[in-house]
């Protein structure tokens, strides 16, 4: 377990501490992942369902920028020793990655190789050798001597990945995409990709969303008069693009920020921002997986009458989603509900914070519809980040914001992610006080599971010829992510009496040899992968 101090967000666990070293909140102070010599920068992070992470940036060696990468390991809570993904001795940025469940991932930048031309190159890991696949220079999948940028990548279950990004075509840019087969360790053909849009146009922000099948959406927008938000969906079984070949709009007019979230049944929300009488509004449009089509019309999520920015949107394998965005000093969210096909009250949206100087809001959503929201805040001296977090049981977001950088340097660029768990990972840059280098951070975000619900508690008698055996039997509710159960009485030095495991879906134990004129107490814990205890569910019989 690591050692380092950590923030208490449930101060009721106070009252149980010494059942589990493991306090629920941000582990602090962060983690410097990038080396304080030289400016880094431009930090993006991913974790899958299993809270195995993967971050990634830019360095720059002393002559040029490098892609940097470094490894979390859920299970030893430790950060791996960093890698060199490009070439040194080349300018490359905008580095991008993306992970799967089964540990594997791809990253993707742009590397200058000519001037201010740019190509888009790539390397992938291989979980089970544990290393990113060689040459060291990574591999090109733009077309040479075109100039590319604005690179994009998911990877499915089985390993295959797509990238996406725009190449500049004389005055104006092109939507380019390219797939990765993992069982041949190949990209598609031609080699200069795959046009995914029409020529002649300022075409910006490529993005792309996957499923677990393969399955793949992308999305971008054009710029200036006659602008829309254009979308093609990608089917994996015969490996080809939707028509039109110039994609379908999902909204005309003057857009910004579109991006898209899509979860394992193909499911998927689409959400950008569009100025309608003067104003920036937040919309967003839902896809259809059977039809393969956007069947609705745009839906506003923000107020009409004021400027929203920044949009941002998480959805879970539930169909349900999360959307935020910034108004004035309110960071506002809506939460989408699958079952009732809904964008829950209010209208307006919550404000989760407000009065607040702040910017980049990000946020992120898991499988059991918890959630976690970052952003820069700059009211006081320096510029920090912030986060908070939105349980699913309790239907709200925590009522205080916690700052997870530290006070007296200026911090910028948060990214967030957040496992099935609940267990969350946080990255960014901070100027180091002491060199005044630019550094990227990390910090993770530990939870506890529940405590048992439903917990009773009996008494038994067993009559021998000699004596009788007085038994206490508990039983209590199932944990969702409980590997097994620890029963412990409440005395003075907290007794561990039992260890159940989790396997039965209707859990209980029987306490023997009990004193009849003596009260007890019970406190049962249900016990998470790591080992460690979680909140207490308590008995007195």
């Amino acid at each position: 377990m690591n050692k380092k101090m950590k923030t208490l967000l449930l101060t009721s666990w106070l009252l149980f501490q010494s059942f589990s070293c493991l306090a629920i909140g941000w582990q602090l102070p962060a983690t410097d992942l990038s080396a304080i010599d030289e400016d880094a920068g431009l930090p993006q992070v991913v974790v899958n369902d299993t809270g195995n992470a993967i971050a990634i940036w830019r360095r720059h060696d002393g002559s040029n920028w490098v892609v940097q990468t470094k490894k979390y390991d859920k299970a030893t809570d430790a950060w791996s020793t960093v890698t060199n993904l490009s070439e040194t001795g080349f300018d490359a940025l905008y580095p991008q990655v993306a992970i799967n469940n089964a540990g594997d991932a791809i990253a993707v930048w742009y590397r200058f190789f000519s001037g201010t031309k740019r190509n888009i190159q790539t390397k992938y890991y291989y979980k089970a050798s544990d290393s990113w696949f060689a040459p060291a220079t990574g591999i090109d999948i733009s077309e040479a001597g075109k100039d590319a940028l604005e690179p994009q990548v998911v990877i499915d279950g089985a390993g295959d990945a797509i990238a996406v990004w725009k190449i500049v075509s004389g005055f104006n840019f092109i939507i380019r995409t390219k797939y990765y087969v993992k069982s041949s360790n190949s990209w598609s053909i031609p080699a200069t990709g795959i046009d995914l849009s029409s020529t002649g146009m300022s075409l910006h922000n490529p993005w792309v969303a996957i499923n677990s099948d393969g399955n793949a959406i992308a999305i971008w927008r054009k710029s200036g008069g006659g602008g829309f938000v254009r979308t093609k969906n990608y089917d994996k079984a015969s490996k080809s693009w939707s028509t039109p070949s110039t994609g379908i709009d999902l909204i005309t007019g003057a857009t910004n920020d579109p991006n898209v979230a899509m979860n394992s049944a193909g499911e998927a929300i689409a959400i950008w921002r569009k100025t309608i009488s003067g104003k920036q509004v937040v919309q967003t449009k839902h896809y259809d997986k059977d039809s393969k089509s956007w069947p609705d019309s745009e839906k506003a999520l923000s107020p009409t009458d004021l400027n929203a920015y920044d949009p941002q949107i998480a959805m879970n394998d539930a169909g349900d989603a999360f959307a935020a965005w910034r108004i004035g000093d309110s960071l506002q969210t809506k939460n989408y509900d699958k079952d009732t096909d809904s964008w829950l009250e209010p209208s307006t949206g919550t404000n989760i914070i407000t009065g607040v100087s702040f910017y980049d809001p990000q946020v992120a959503m898991n499988n059991s519809g918890n959630a976690v929201a970052a952003w820069v805040n700059y009211d006081g001296p320096d510029e920090m980040i912030q986060t908070k977090n939105y349980s699913k049981a309790t239907d709200a977001w925590s009522t205080v914001a916690d700052f997870i950088s530290a006070t007296g340097q200026n911090a910028y660029d948060p990214r967030v992610v957040i496992d099935s768990g609940g267990n969350a990972i946080a990255a960014w840059c901070r100027t180091d006080d002491d060199t005044g280098k630019k550094v990227v951070q990390a910090a993770v975000f530990e939870t506890q599971l529940p405590a048992p619900s439903n917990l009773t508690a009996c008494k038994k008698i067993h009559r021998f010829p000699a004596q009788i055996d007085l038994i206490h039997a508990l039983a209590w509710d199932a944990v969702e992510n409980a590997t097994k159960y620890r029963v412990y009485l409440d005395t003075d030095t907290r007794t561990f009496l039992a260890a159940k495991p989790a396997a039965n879906t209707n859990p209980s134990t029987e306490l023997h040899g009990r004193c009849p004129s003596t009260s007890y107490t019970y406190n049962v814990v249900a016990v998470d992968s790591d080992g460690d205890d979680g909140l207490p569910a308590s008995i007195t019989i």
